[in-house]
């Protein structure tokens, strides 16, 4: 059958070539596209004129957006010094330079033209154009000009504060200003009355701010996160609502109800601020480098980066907070079978939550008959739980959620630190070895096998009875089939503190803990090794995330790593090439610090300092089916790649799902090739 099909297959003429629709139904976290990038070159600032996107960094760059989905970089003009700012009026651009700035004819945009350039004097920061005015903010503070003949500027106005000043947005005839430290000035600019100070505000926090402004609402940022605050009347400036972060924005932008604020290196910020009382941290988008500033452009976003400048979508609604259990002690663990959730809490014993709603999540049971719980593994009905202190292992039976019930104890000679169980077999991690326990019978486990060797054992990743242990820096790799014996089959020396392990039977993928003293730049976050042949384990990528620290917990799920940062949030990176982690996107307002992570379908699962954190995850990525390179093009390409699975037999060859391979199978991937990808 197979050999007919071949031979059909080689008489039929294919005529498709169709791009293949984006790899996920919605932006979720395991979905984050990562982005278009349309320019490779520095840039920190970024504004919009028309259907023209104007990026400044080391030059100026000129992206037509009239296409929002595919911008495209049209022309670039060079000047001889850092352009720090852009403003655009009619055909003119107006960068802002040193100690002034140039005028560049833009009527061309793949070709800008130097027109004129004026020396103010001092150091220039920023420049914005209103109604035929230009409103230059540097060094000896805020200069307007009349540039109705933008050839012959005439100064109309000047205000010297005795401060250093760096931002400013005019809304109307105000001028908001910062000033020194975390400051915020308001300047009558209602010319030709002179410029006069309205009020001063004070953000709460500490160090310098950056704002955008709807009418007289600012949206203000600082170390100590974002402040809404209401300033119509400038004297008295009434503060609406905050959020926290702990890490360093930058300069928000306003679209609609939502607020964006690049974060560097952690990618985009998005807060919810319909309500500006009470603004909500909806998630984050990765963006490559580090990003500085952005614009809105149909429904997506440009940003300028450390790397370039990219097009990014925003979050849907689908990937925002869905809800939260707030817990009184810390949790530590987390296991989530079906629609029950079993929580390690380091002071509360076994906690026992119901997930069937999410947006309505309710513990059910407990369980408290051990001073703690450091970690949690389930197998079926029963839950293992680990108390380090006391070095005491409990089972406890589950099968009624509502009412957890005693089976047994079990104290291990060294502290236990880790656990996990697989059908009748408990394996505990201690410091000195592996101790393999037989459960089969509920009420009375019996040791079954130790492997004993002078290191910790601290994480564990098991799969048809092979483990991969981690501890002492050191992978090492056990067959436990015969659990009287268990043999070592290889290691993997990792000069590293490993703090976690997920494997997936090809690759290992390995937390690393840095030094609380190292500032994490250029510190590695995780390894990832082929362990494709135990005995000749290798490591085939690191990766490192300058701002991450340190990876406290990793969760492996469908080519995505969501790895718990020891400075907050998640890290969500794809590694559908294990060689070549790349980060995909971060959720966390790092407030948070996530010990414990579990992924379904559609929604995660989180615990912390703050308890249960329930959050929508929206669809799993869903390459189309027909694209067997994968490489987002259907071609001639697909239909020999899909010839060599048929001929060997692979499973991913049987198009009509019945486990069974044969000519039926060929004529389904003939007409879903046909049909092309949406």
């Amino acid at each position: 059958m197979i050999r007919c099909g071949l031979s059909l297959l080689c008489f039929v003429s294919f005529a498709v070539h169709a791009q293949v629709g984006s790899d996920a139904d919605g932006n979720g976290l395991l979905c984050t596209d990562p982005g278009l990038q349309i320019s490779e070159s520095w840039a920190d600032r970024i504004t919009r004129s028309g259907d023209l996107v104007f990026a400044a960094g080391n030059r100026m760059e000129i992206f037509d957006a009239s296409d929002p989905d595919s911008p495209v970089l049209v022309g670039s003009y060079q000047t001889g010094s850092r352009v720090r700012h852009i403003e655009v009026l009619g055909d003119l651009a107006f960068l802002s330079v040193n100690l002034g700035f140039e005028v560049v004819d833009i009527s061309d945009p793949s070709n800008p033209a130097f027109q004129y350039a004026l020396d103010i004097g001092s150091h220039l920061e920023e420049i914005q154009i209103v109604d035929s005015r230009a409103y230059l903010l540097g060094t000896r503070g805020l200069s307007i000009y009349n540039i109705e003949d933008p050839t012959s500027p005439v100064l109309i106005g000047f205000y010297h504060p005795s401060f250093d000043i760096q931002e400013m947005q005019v809304v109307g005839t105000r001028v908001y200003i910062n000033g020194v430290g975390s400051d915020i000035i308001v300047i009558d600019a209602a010319i030709p009355s002179p410029l006069r100070l309205l009020g001063t505000y004070s953000a709460p926090g500490s160090g310098r701010v950056l704002f955008d402004f709807d009418d007289t609402i600012a949206y203000i940022i600082n170390e100590s996160g974002l402040n809404i605050v209401d300033f119509a009347d400038p004297a008295s400036p009434n503060h609406l609502g905050s959020a926290q972060t702990p890490i360093r924005l930058e300069r928000p932008r306003l679209v609609g109800d939502t607020l964006y604020a690049p974060a560097g290196g952690y990618g985009v910020f998005e807060y919810d601020v319909a309500d500006p009382s009470l603004p909500v941290y909806a998630g984050s988008i990765a963006c490559d480098g580090y990003a500085l500033e952005l614009v809105s452009v149909g429904s997506g976003l440009i940003v300028a980066s450390g790397s370039g400048v990219w097009r990014i979508d925003p979050l849907q609604a689908s990937d925002t907070f869905v809800s939260s259990l707030p817990l009184e002690t810390s949790t530590a663990d987390l296991v989530v079978r079906g629609s029950t959730a079993f929580i390690a809490d380091l002071d509360a014993g076994l906690r026992v939550v119901s997930v069937e709603d999410p947006e309505n999540p309710v513990q059910v049971g407990s369980y408290s008959g051990m001073e703690r719980v450091d970690w949690v593994s389930v197998s079926g009905d029963t839950v293992y739980t680990v108390d380090a202190v006391s070095a005491l292992i409990h089972s406890v039976d589950v099968s009624d959620p509502a009412a957890p019930s005693f089976l047994w104890e079990y104290m291990t000679p060294n502290p236990p630190l880790s656990i996990t169980a697989e059908g009748d077999m408990v394996v505990v991690g201690e410091n000195g070895g592996i101790r393999i326990l037989d459960v089969s019978d509920p009420k009375s486990p019996i040791e079954r096998g130790y492997f004993q060797r002078d290191r910790r054992f601290d994480n564990f990743s098991l799969k048809d009875n092979l483990l991969f242990a981690t501890g002492s820096a050191v992978l090492t790799a056990i067959d436990i089939e015969d659990p009287e014996n268990p043999q070592q089959l290889g290691e993997l020396l990792i000069p590293h503190n490993l703090t976690a392990v997920q494997s997936d039977g090809n690759y290992a993928y390995i937390g690393i803990r840095n030094p609380e003293s190292d500032p994490g730049r250029g510190a590695l976050q995780m390894v990832v090794v082929d362990i494709r042949d135990p005995a000749m384990m290798r490591m085939v990528a690191e990766y490192s995330n300058n701002d991450a620290y340190s990876y406290l917990e990793l969760f492996l799920r469908d080519s995505r790593i969501f790895a718990a940062r020891r400075t907050g949030g998640i890290d969500i990176l794809d590694v559908e090439d294990p060689t070549e982690p790349v980060l995909r996107a971060t959720y966390g307002d790092y407030r948070n610090k996530y010990s414990g992570i579990q992924i379904g379908d559609s929604i995660g699962y989180l615990t912390g300092d703050f308890g249960l954190e329930i959050v929508r995850m929206g669809t799993h990525c869903s390459q189309c089916p027909v694209d067997i390179t994968g490489d987002g093009i259907l071609d001639i390409a697909d239909v020999f790649a899909y010839l060599d699975l048929f001929g060997l037999l692979d499973p991913a060859a049987d198009f009509t799902g019945d486990g069974v391979l044969d000519i039926f199978d060929v004529f389904a991937f003939l007409d879903a090739y046909s049909a092309g990808c949406p």
